[in-house]
């Protein structure tokens, strides 16, 4: 058991490099430009994720018990939120790091990545009806990174405070909520629309490492290195927090279920490239926000398939 887990764990790593590279040597030849990086990205957000996420509802059978996992998956992806703003609150006190930039580094430390890595991942590791319990910890995330989340975006990029309430008519939850109604009702799509989003769906993970790779790709590895801050963060966002759930998880409940390795796999994802984008938005330190971000989803590459282990064993 504990050879298997090992051997899929090394998989994974070689399926998210694989996946990665191209994406990563396109860009540094220049046969991929930033606006090609940035069309590839809106497909992936505005099409391909909310494709898979409806996929997966309406094929997940609705059940009592799928129902209270649900309730217990966003229990605890809220639990997460929390203790990954309490982590950073208290590294930022620690080193005296002011609210300028301390609400940006706060955000990516408190929202990871599970709507565009985090459940194509799961989808890919743990299959559709994780993916389902995934999609409920994104509903969760996505309500708060547009309310509390802005402010601190706001707060880290000295700007007045004003939530944006628009931002949660995202097609993410507009598909997260057609999914739920699917799964609620039992209603069944037509053949030809639940092909057409099975095959989206197919395309979804290996196009985000296809991004992750182009994204890094872009930026300056040497300063990813060189910046104290972002590794920190990452340490924070892949390493403590996870492993907090994990403690969490063990006193309160036991032994790792399905939902609970699903939730330590999403715990464990690199910081939201959101963060980048709202403190660009805000006129903040983008520079941070983009290291924090690109250095934590480098790192994930890693450590993902460490805490996949960890789930299995």
């Amino acid at each position: 058991m504990q050879t298997q887990a090992f051997l899929k764990a090394v998989s994974s790593v070689g399926v998210f490099l694989l996946l990665a590279i191209p994406g990563f040597v396109f860009t540094r030849k220049k046969l991929l430009t930033g606006r090609q990086v940035e069309g590839i990205s809106s497909v992936l957000v505005n099409f391909l994720w909310p494709a898979m996420v409806v996929d997966a509802m309406a094929k997940v059978q609705a059940s009592r018990e799928l129902l209270r996992q649900a309730g217990q998956s966003a229990l605890w992806a809220l639990m997460v939120i929390v203790l990954g703003a309490l982590c950073a609150w208290i590294w930022l006190k620690v080193d005296k790091i002011g609210s300028v930039p301390g609400g940006i580094l706060l955000f990516a430390a408190a929202f990871a990545n599970t709507g565009l890595i985090g459940m194509p991942l799961i989808r890919l590791l743990l299959g559709e009806e994780m993916l389902f319990l995934a999609s409920i910890v994104e509903l969760v995330n996505d309500v708060l990174i547009f309310s509390v989340g802005i402010l601190l975006i706001q707060t880290g990029c000295g700007k007045p405070r004003q939530a944006a309430v628009r931002g949660l008519l995202s097609p993410g939850l507009v598909g997260v909520a057609m999914g739920f109604v699917l799964f609620l009702t039992g209603w069944k799509l037509p053949a030809f629309v639940g092909e057409a989003l099975s095959m989206a769906a197919e395309a979804t993970a290996p196009m985000v490492l296809f991004l992750v790779g182009a994204q890094l790709g872009e930026g300056d590895l040497k300063a990813l290195i060189r910046d104290a801050k972002a590794w920190v963060l990452t340490g924070l966002r892949l390493v403590v927090i996870p492993a907090a759930v994990l403690v969490l998880w063990r006193i309160c409940l036991g032994e790792l279920t399905p939902v609970g390795r699903t939730l330590l796999l999403l715990s464990a994802m690199p910081g939201g490239a959101c963060c980048a984008m709202f403190t660009r938005q805000y006129g903040g330190d983008w520079g941070l926000a983009t290291r924090c971000v690109m250095l934590s989803t480098l790192c994930a590459v890693v450590t993902v398939p460490l805490w996949l282990l960890v789930t299995i064993l």
